[in-house]
């Protein structure tokens, strides 16, 4: 049987079509393919700056209980950095003692953070006395406070917790206080220190401000930081903030924040109470100085 040329035809169409077809297949796995191998890449590159964040972070509590004379390193907010495998790893160590503690600061103190970044004395006052009554085990509103009626009338959906913060993000639910504001004090607070008292000689600049230090002072707010800073067993018991920048290649770099305590004990000589990894962007540290110098 002869095959016509609209045989042949509707033949090399089909041979056309199934070589599409094939071609569109092998192009989708090898996009596929590509698109694994980059995102292990990027696993990797991930996995491997989080490596270097633990052996950083193990590198800074070293540095803290270094046994030799003069060696340990001080929780005063200085950038160190070191490095590792060929990386220039960054660190911060500061003291969770000078920053202000959600749970153990008085009203004065909190009303005194609120009116350093801007906030008129009513305002201050009333979000000072709020953070008291969200802490406290009672429904006694304070002056210019508010419990879980307040909060009610407001239609907002959360309570007063009426015990301590568990975090200092648990701040943000108090009634009035508004995402910039606690970006911008955020760096002063912890619930960590335990203290109502503020190690004022290494305290930031905001905290100082709130103590009203600033202002009395001639010299630069950070002078003599350094030589009061306690360290090596004088540690022992605290809580530090350690903060630690790994660069990472073709992405931002991996910023890993870690609040931990050192217990004075060789066999475990650190607890950690919370870490948080970010990518590093100064950001809200320059928002936050922006607003220090309008004020």
């Amino acid at each position: 049987m002869e095959t016509t040329r609209s045989d042949e035809g509707l033949a090399l169409l089909g041979v056309l079509l199934v070589l599409t077809v094939l071609t569109l297949l092998a192009m989708s796995l090898t996009n596929a393919a590509r698109q694994e191998i980059v995102s292990s890449s990027d696993r990797w590159r991930r996995a491997e700056a989080e490596a270097l964040a633990e052996a950083a972070l193990h590198r800074a509590i070293f540095g803290l209980i270094d046994p030799l004379p003069g060696s340990a390193w001080r929780p005063d907010g200085a950038e160190r950095s070191f490095t590792f495998v060929d990386r220039e790893i960054l660190i911060r160590i500061s003291d969770e003692t000078a920053k202000i503690d959600l749970n153990a600061a008085d009203v004065t103190l909190l009303a005194n953070l609120f009116k350093a970044v801007g906030l008129e004395d009513e305002e201050a006052d009333a979000l000072a006395d709020r953070i008291a009554d969200w802490r406290d085990a009672d429904d006694l509103v304070r002056l210019n406070g508010a419990e879980a009626r307040a909060y009610r009338a407001e239609g907002l959906h959360v309570e007063p917790r009426n015990a301590p913060f568990e975090t200092i993000d648990e701040v943000r639910r108090v009634m009035g206080m508004s995402h910039a504001l606690y970006d911008c004090i955020k760096p002063a607070l912890t619930v960590y220190s335990g203290r109502a008292r503020v190690n004022f000689r290494a305290a930031p600049p905001l905290v100082r401000k709130a103590l009203g230090l600033l202002e009395q002072e001639s010299n630069p707010p950070d002078e003599g930081i350094a030589s009061s800073t306690p360290f090596g067993p004088a540690l022992a018991g605290r809580a530090l903030a350690i903060t630690v920048e790994v660069p990472v290649e073709g992405v931002a770099p991996l910023r890993r924040h870690t609040i931990v305590r050192l217990t004075g004990n060789a066999r475990d000589p650190f607890w950690v109470h919370a870490q948080s990894d970010t990518a590093s962007d100064d950001s809200e540290d320059r928002f936050c100085e922006l607003l220090r110098d309008e004020v």
